[in-house]
């Protein structure tokens, strides 16, 4: 235990104050003695603070219970569960594209992550692939990283959401096989039914965008399935 001494007091309530107003969202400019408290963790972290020095840490996460961050995430909490998949694979010059199943599980971290993982074939070969979603409450963008098993090379994803087509578009960029860089755009349409339609474009020769890829994802009637033990269509 730390002895309480008046400067000590004066130190820890000026470190209080400023973890408390970071909780508040600064809504309030008053000094500590004088300000209304907003809840009852606004003193419990006082007496934190009085006890120890060294919880200035526990203060911040005490303080984050307090704060209404904008994780940008409460939409995509629907995504939480497991998936089937039917994945169309465009080919130029096909006459039809390829269709594969696959299956995805679908999990929040905490309020602020979105993650996936998908299992299924890709030319005519198992395909495992993971990735996570967040948002960037500044830019009021969604970002993330995509990677599978069969390139060493993460794709770095960003984009917005639009509400009033329930459609999330993104652009990502990664490196192909020979090293060149590759650009991609994304479009994840959540539809009427609940199922979700994912479609991936790229750049052809002509700068024209050329379809690649859709999956159309549908809930999947066994929903305790795990990311490990999705069984295969």
């Amino acid at each position: 235990m730390i002895p309480i001494t008046p400067k000590k007091w004066e130190e820890d309530i000026a470190l209080a104050g400023l973890a408390i107003d970071w909780a508040n969202g600064f809504s309030d400019n008053q000094p500590l003695q004088k300000r209304s408290f907003k809840s009852k963790i606004d003193w419990s972290l006082i007496m934190i603070l009085r006890s120890n020095s060294l919880a200035v840490l526990a203060v911040f996460a005490l303080a984050s219970i307090t704060f209404a961050q904008d994780t940008g995430m409460e939409r995509f909490k629907q995504d939480v569960g497991a998936w089937d998949a039917e994945v169309r694979m465009f080919e130029p010059g096909a006459d039809k594209p390829a269709v594969s199943k696959g299956t995805e599980h679908v999990s929040m971290l905490g309020d602020m992550w979105l993650v996936s993982h998908f299992k299924g074939e890709m030319a005519g070969m198992a395909f495992e692939g993971a990735s996570y979603t967040g948002y960037n409450a500044d830019s009021k963008k969604y970002f993330g990283n995509w990677i599978d098993s069969m390139s060493n090379n993460p794709m770095v994803v960003e984009g917005t959401w639009d509400d009033e087509t329930q459609t999330l578009t993104t652009t990502g960029e990664t490196k192909g096989p020979d090293g060149s860089d590759m650009k991609f755009k994304m479009t994840t349409l959540y539809k009427k039914d609940k199922s979700r339609l994912f479609t991936m474009t790229m750049a052809g020769p002509d700068g024209e965008d050329m379809k690649m890829m859709e999956i159309l994802y549908t809930k999947a009637k066994n929903q305790e399935q795990s990311p490990t033990d999705i069984k295969k269509k």
